[in-house]
């Protein structure tokens, strides 16, 4: 029993390192989209707008278009600036 305790005590510590590592990158995605400072209850209306923009699949494909070309901007830069 005391093995199976702390098994799924590993794994819900596992969990929740999961769980933070997921929403520090999201608060990452804010900050590069220069969203950090504004208005909470505009940034949730924003993502809360986005989401029904996203069942369209155009608009998804469109939308995942440019933000994969900025995160790869990013990495590319990032690369470049650790060459020296």
């Amino acid at each position: 029993k005391q093995r199976i305790k702390a098994l799924q005590r590993r794994i819900k510590v596992q969990e929740r390192k999961q769980r933070t590592r997921e929403l520090i990158q999201l608060g990452g995605l804010v900050e590069i989209a220069a969203l950090r400072e504004i208005d909470k209850g505009a940034l949730l209306g924003l993502l809360l707008h986005s989401k029904q923009l996203l069942e369209d699949v155009e608009t998804y494909r469109e939308l995942k278009r440019l933000g994969d070309f900025e995160l790869q901007r990013r990495a590319k830069k990032r690369r470049e600036k650790a060459k020296g």
